[in-house]
Order: C-alpha cells, then sequence, then structure tokens
C-alpha cells in the first residue's frame, strides 16, 4: 500500500500515474488477433444507466438516459464536512466512436474517450465498469466509475 498526502491534487496525481501503466498496457494488441469493439448502437444501450465512482473521500456519479440526456454531481469531504465539486448539472450526450461528447448549458462541452470492462469484486457478481479519460491543464487521467 502507499500512503500520500490526503489532499484530491495528490490523490489525482497518484491515481494519473497509474491510469497511465493501465493504459500502456492495455495498447498492446495480439498479431493475427481481431480486436472486438462495439458499436455505437451497442454503445449507446451499455452506457444508459446510472454510475458511480468512491475514491476515499471524493463520490462523483453520472446518469445517463437512453434519451441523450444525464446528470451528474459529486462531493468531497471529511468526517466532519461535506463539499460539493463541479455542482449538479443536467445536459445533453452523445457518442461518436469511442468518444463520449457531454453539453450543457451555457455552451460548456466537455468530450472524453471512453471504454467498458467487467469486473467481479471477490465472487459478488460480474458489473459492469466505465472508463473516462479525460484531460484538465494537469495532463490526462482515467476515471472509472461502476455501475449501480
Amino acid at each position: 500500500p502507499v500512503l500520500h498526502a490526503s489532499l484530491m491534487s495528490d490523490h489525482r496525481g497518484c491515481w494519473a500515474t497509474y491510469a497511465t501503466w493501465r493504459r500502456f498496457f492495455n495498447s498492446f494488441t495480439v498479431r493475427n488477433t481481431p480486436i472486438a469493439s462495439e458499436t455505437e448502437d451497442e454503445l449507446s444501450r451499455r452506457i444508459v444507466g446510472r454510475w458511480a465512482m468512491t475514491e476515499g473521500l471524493a463520490v462523483g456519479e453520472y446518469e445517463f438516459a437512453a434519451d441523450g440526456t444525464y446528470t451528474s454531481g459529486g462531493t468531497f469531504g471529511s468526517a466532519t464536512t461535506l463539499a460539493v465539486i463541479d455542482g449538479s448539472s443536467d445536459g445533453g450526450y452523445a457518442l461518436a466512436g469511442d468518444q463520449l461528447i457531454m453539453s450543457r448549458p451555457p455552451g460548456i462541452t466537455e468530450q472524453v474517450r471512453l471504454r467498458f470492462d467487467r469486473v467481479n469484486h471477490g465472487g459478488t457478481g460480474w458489473t459492469d465498469r466505465l472508463y473516462m479519460l479525460k484531460k484538465d491543464a494537469g495532463g490526462e487521467y482515467e476515471v472509472s466509475y461502476e455501475r449501480r
């Protein structure tokens, strides 16, 4: 285990470093093996639902509806305080290949790369995991959300 400062920026820096390694290993392909990719229609069906992320004291959530709208929100806190980060937002989304384009008023657009995986937490059953490759002033980082 690794212990670092409890500041969110330190946590994101650590997470981004590990996300870089995951992207590196996921970039390998086996020669002469076709890569299975989902069609936009399959992705459109798979993304619909509620997705949540919990990392220490941070919680984030997206809910994608079949009609092309979404809501998102998040919190960050400690045992005595709770602060809303990024607030709550509503908007529309579209898929183009492996790109998720989210837009919300007043003209704010965010484009992220996405991929899906399935995980099993100690034999409790398989669940979908949604990964979003995002960019900010600090660089690229990947965030994972599990279906709720």
